[in-house]
């Protein structure tokens, strides 16, 4: 049975430049993020936050061109979110690789599992595709998908309230003596998959 975990993280004060949160149901905005991808017309901002909606075969996607998000001091990506619809299993994070070709690098892929109630997801980007973007080491372009457990589009229409994203957030990165998760077991840190929200398998 899957579980969400809940997970506490103790931070010392670190002095960030710009902005590393976007609370979209607190704020009703959109703060620069857009609908992408296979995202339909009518997703947006609801009073519940982010809403993305998807037609058939669809990879629904959000996406941000101007975030400015130090790759460094902030390397830890929380998002957090409602799901409804049982297709959606892969969240898909990448940027631009503006050294190179300009093409878009996925950092992570991990697994998703469905919650009508908002569910933290904590993934860390911290590697050399994230450490190594620019010179100043910020990132403008982000862009997150949504697929099913076999990375490909999703094959359901989405009906209202499917898939809601209530805030994203770009964190620095604890250390191992302030980083704990609250279960009957004590977990570690997976960095193999980058995903600090663990769950149990169904």
């Amino acid at each position: 049975m899957k579980k969400a975990l809940l997970l506490s993280i103790f931070i010392a004060p670190v002095f960030i430049l710009g902005q590393t949160s976007f609370d979209f149901k607190g704020d009703h905005k959109a703060f620069g993020w857009t609908k992408s991808g296979g995202a339909s017309v009518n997703s947006g901002i609801t009073t519940e936050g982010y809403e993305l909606n998807w037609d058939a075969f669809k990879t629904p996607k959000l996406k941000h061109n101007a975030a400015n998000i130090d790759a460094h001091k902030t390397p830890i990506l929380a998002i957090t979110l409602k799901i409804k619809n049982s297709d959606v299993k892969t969240l898909r994070i990448a940027h631009v690789n503006a050294n190179s070709t300009g093409e878009k690098v996925y950092i992570a892929e991990d697994m998703l599992y469905r919650s009508p109630v908002a569910t933290t997801f904590y993934y860390d980007l911290s590697g050399e595709d994230w450490n190594n973007y620019t010179s100043d080491g910020d990132h403008d372009f982000i862009e997150i998908g949504f697929q099913t457990n076999e990375k490909s589009n999703l094959k359901k229409a989405s009906a209202y309230g499917d898939l809601v994203i209530e805030k994203i957030e770009f964190l620095p990165k604890p250390s191992d003596e302030y980083f704990y998760i609250d279960d009957e077991e004590s977990k570690k840190w997976n960095q193999a998959s980058s995903e600090m929200s663990l769950s149990d398998a169904e």
